[in-house]
């Protein structure tokens, strides 16, 4: 059960509004255009040949359907998906398309550091002193090529995409525009874990992470997330967010869901995201085409 007081990301916040990682989307051609006015945030994201995607970011855009209409025929959208971000006690439906996951876990930072750290579960509180007496400390002395090439060891090894090494690159380019910070721990001179978060609002959001399984011994990882917590309490923010666990199982998130709990918290459903069909029969074809794939795996 969650209480209403527990949750700071209201309704219409989306950290795909901020202008710095609509740039970094942009610079890297993960869209190709963004709107911000009285309307809401949208994002077109290509798709195939001249189609597109639009994203929007806010839950009033529900009531500006002409204006949606107007930039799908623009960009040649086949549909557009509304973020509304709506809290309900539990998911049980799976989405068409997901730009954030349907859950998440949140820790509340207006707790003591000795409350936060006696709600982590015994594990990960465990596997982060155990790093610090290994002597391990944590650091924000690495390079965007650095992150992507420990990033790539990490998806080849755990089976997740990620963006290309320009996305990257630029995030770390536009790093204090974004609020973007770095944490990295580094063993034998070398990057063996690494995660990097942004504060939008009153928030503090993880957004990736990696390591090296060879140093998994270490506990890095664990290390890396206790001090993440505690820098955004010190910075004054009031949430730390996980940016994504699995609402239901099984479910691509499950392994790293697993991770993120022994770090307390609680534990946040979002509704389905709303999906406007502009062009019928190419959806359903995507749709067609979706359900086929999810058969062959």
């Amino acid at each position: 059960m969650y209480s209403g007081k527990q949750i700071s990301l209201s309704m219409n916040q989306n950290f795909f509004s901020n202008p710095g990682i609509q740039q970094v989307l942009k610079k890297s051609n993960k869209i190709i255009a963004a709107y911000n006015n009285k309307h809401g945030s949208f994002l077109i994201y290509p798709l195939f040949k001249n189609f597109t995607i639009i994203y929007a970011c806010q839950k009033q855009t529900l009531k500006n359907t002409q204006y949606i209409q107007k930039l799908a025929k623009r960009h040649n959208s086949i549909y557009t998906v509304i973020e509304t971000l709506e809290h309900i006690e539990r998911f049980d439906n799976k989405s068409f398309k997901e730009f954030i996951p349907r859950a998440t876990r949140q820790i509340s930072l207006s707790q003591t550091q000795k409350e936060i750290l006696s709600n982590m579960h015994s594990k990960g509180r465990y596997n982060a002193n155990l790093a610090e007496k290994k002597g391990l400390q944590v650091t924000s002395d690495f390079s965007a090529n650095d992150f992507y090439y420990l990033l790539e060891k990490t998806a080849d090894r755990d089976g997740f995409a990620t963006n290309n090494k320009v996305y990257y690159q630029e995030l770390f380019k536009f790093g204090n525009q974004i609020k973007l910070r770095k944490y990295g721990v580094v063993h034998e001179n070398k990057l063996i874990a690494a995660a990097l978060t942004i504060d939008h609002k009153d928030t503090t959001y993880y957004l990736y992470g990696c390591s090296d399984h060879k140093y998994r011994n270490l506990m890095a990882p664990y290390l890396i997330q206790k001090t993440a917590i505690f820098d955004a309490q010190k910075h004054g923010l009031q949430t730390y967010d996980f940016l994504g666990i699995s609402p239901y199982s099984p479910h691509p998130l499950d392994k790293v869901s697993e991770f993120k709990r022994k770090f307390g918290g609680y534990t946040i459903n979002y509704s389905q995201n709303k999906i406007v069909v502009h062009k019928k029969l190419l959806f359903w074809l995507l749709k067609i085409r979706k359900t086929l794939k999810s058969l062959t795996k």
